[in-house]
């Protein structure tokens, strides 16, 4: 058995790429791709850069922005780090001419120029044609390598595929990890004595086999397992069902329970003793229960039972200590605790987002377990799953992620129908990449539960909620919040999501 990860994997750049006619500009294009990450020092960093040019000899000019932080606009406000001709020798690409140029720069020469890339923070780049006009950038290389084999122009090729950052080339640095403005999972929290008394106030069980026996288990549930890999960290064995008849039977509509297995510390570096134990059973660490009650006040409920099954007040989901429930909880879930009447108020059910998860990877000639725990094997226990999700009257952001996954209701109450993890929802049209890089991976399974009454909705759904939003740059690059979960934090910090989100919003700040 072997076990995959899911993480978003840089794609292998072929070396001959067709160069795109800019209008009133140079005939040219740029490799490498916008959000490349970097680790160690930057200073004495040496970056090769390459591209291709229309024109045979002419002059390609490297420069960084300097400090990074500068308005790109003004033209004094960019250093020459590098000068270079293209080569003589056309190459024939669908009937046009092109002739490839190569360099070798240093960014950041000394300690005194790191002000054009801080330590952990973005470095931005533009590439000059002979005429100073930029060459044309790209986000993703999948994208004009399909338009090329598609057969489509030059000026096809750009209009599909160019830099939604251009003409800049931000880099990212993704050493040190900086520390958290707040404590993870620590912006809706209560106390200890409040989540004792929560735990009175929605009555809940002492014991978890009583919990489970009690909301109907096993009869009519969808069990599944696999790694969480986007927030937690943790292996997870995750049981739902939806109770028929429910308020007549003083029941929940819908409850679930999962296991969790493994610890952050592990898990981060090493998913697959989590993911095996989740699937055997071995060393569970905690189990955390909900469930909804359609005529309610206060709809969803929140329950943490220990390794023993005993009933707890707290939990430890990352790498500092255990904290209080349900508050860790409603960092994710939304909704507040209400400390006059210690409940919980305006939480949601979460979607089951696939391409945020690590599943069994099956191979050649070995027996899995059965069932079976790979992602195709599990698709349609997570669509009876997000089925439930969607019946527990959710947040509108959470029906249009749900149902753009599986191409409308009627999809997801098709059996068989399988979770599309190119969705990208109609607000973020003109941002894909941005969504795809930033938003899909770290932001959204949380924050398409944020839509609590009475507060700035943050459901992330349209791109214009991040436009123009300076608070989001500060709690991102500066006060180091967001992010909120450990795991996730660590993983975005490492990706290309900085460097998009400042392309795409404007970011000005070095973020580091």
């Amino acid at each position: 058995m072997s076990f995959v990860r899911f993480a978003r994997q840089p794609q292998w750049l072929p070396k001959v790429v067709v160069c795109l006619f800019a209008a009133g500009g140079p005939v040219g294009c740029v490799f490498n791709d916008n959000g490349s990450v970097f680790t160690g020092s930057n200073v004495g960093r040496v970056i090769g850069f390459s591209g291709q040019s229309m024109n045979p000899g002419e002059q390609i000019r490297v420069q960084v922005l300097n400090p990074s932080t500068a308005n790109p606009a003004v033209a004094a406000n960019w250093t020459t780090i590098g000068t270079t001709n293209a080569t003589n020798n056309p190459f024939d690409i669908n009937g046009t001419n092109s002739y490839s140029w190569s360099i070798n720069v240093t960014p950041v020469a000394n300690a005194g120029q790191d002000v054009r890339w801080k330590a952990g923070g973005l470095a931005r780049f533009r590439v000059l044609g002979g005429n100073g006009s930029p060459l044309v950038t790209f986000d993703e290389t999948s994208c004009w390598i399909d338009s090329y084999n598609n057969g489509d122009t030059p000026l096809e090729i750009q209009a599909a595929c160019e830099s939604h950052a251009k003409p800049i080339l931000t880099f990212v640095d993704k050493d040190p990890f900086p520390g958290s403005g707040l404590p993870y999972l620590g912006l809706r929290a209560n106390s200890p004595a409040q989540a004792a008394a929560y735990n009175t106030t929605v009555d809940a069980p002492d014991d978890l086999a009583d919990w489970i026996s009690s909301r109907g288990f096993p009869a009519g549930e969808v069990v599944t397992k696999y790694y969480n890999r986007g927030d937690l960290g943790i292996g997870r064995e995750m049981h739902c069902r939806q109770q028929n008849n429910a308020p007549a039977l003083n029941k929940p509509d819908v409850a679930c329970y999962v296991t969790n297995y493994g610890s952050q510390e592990d898990n981060l570096a090493d998913s697959n003793s989590a993911l095996a134990d989740a699937i055997n059973g071995h060393n569970p660490f905690a189990t955390v229960a909900m469930d909804y009650w359609s005529t309610a006040t206060n709809k969803v409920r929140f329950y943490t039972y220990g390794p023993t099954g005993d009933l707890v007040t707290e939990a430890d989901l990352d790498s500092e200590a255990a904290k209080p429930t349900p508050g860790i909880c409603l960092s994710c879930h939304g909704g507040t605790f209400d400390g006059g009447d210690d409940d919980v108020v305006g939480a949601s059910f979460l979607p089951f987002d696939l391409e945020n998860f690590g599943f069994v990877q099956p191979t050649g000639g070995v027996v899995l377990p059965g069932p079976v725990y790979t992602k195709d094997g599990q698709q349609e226990e997570f669509r009876q799953l997000n089925l439930m999700v969607r019946a527990t009257n959710p947040p509108a952001a959470t029906v249009e992620l749900i149902d753009g996954w599986y191409g409308g209701l009627v999809g997801l109450q098709t059996p068989g129908t399988v979770q599309d993890p190119t969705f990208v929802p109609a607000g973020w049209s003109t941002e894909p990449v941005a969504y795809r890089a930033a938003i899909a991976p770290y932001c959204r399974t949380c924050h398409v539960a944020l839509a609590t009454p009475g507060k700035p909705t943050i459901d992330f759904n349209t791109s214009a909620e991040l436009g123009g939003a300076a608070l989001a740059e500060s709690y991102v690059c500066s006060s180091h919040i967001m992010p909120h979960a450990d795991v996730t934090r660590r993983l975005f910090w490492a990706s290309d999501a900085r460097a998009h989100l400042a392309g795409a919003f404007g970011w000005k700040s070095h973020c580091n």
